[in-house]
């Protein structure tokens, strides 16, 4: 219920749908700041095996298993510039 980007920022990414853009390009993220964050097949739903809308919608309306790394709560404000490249940019 506190997240932002539940249900507003919805990735297509590789045919899977998720929750938010960070879930879909972690790899990126976690590669670049040296992280060992990773999203699994629970936290995304593939959109050519599931066949019915309702489960697809029911989905996208839950955390998944990756929501555990986000501390809602704590999230700040940054101002909009050119990026530092620093992870404090993130919450």
């Amino acid at each position: 219920m506190n997240c932002l980007a539940a249900n507003s920022c919805i990735t297509l990414y590789n045919g899977r749908l998720y929750t938010c853009g960070t879930i879909a390009y972690i790899d990126t993220f976690s590669a670049f700041f040296g992280l060992d964050m990773y999203s699994t097949s629970k936290d995304s739903i593939d959109i050519y095996e599931e066949d019915s809308p309702s489960n697809i919608l029911r989905f996208l309306a839950r955390p998944v298993p990756f929501c555990r790394f986000c501390n809602v709560m704590g999230r700040h404000n940054v101002s909009y510039s050119i990026s530092n490249r620093d992870i404090s940019e993130w919450s």
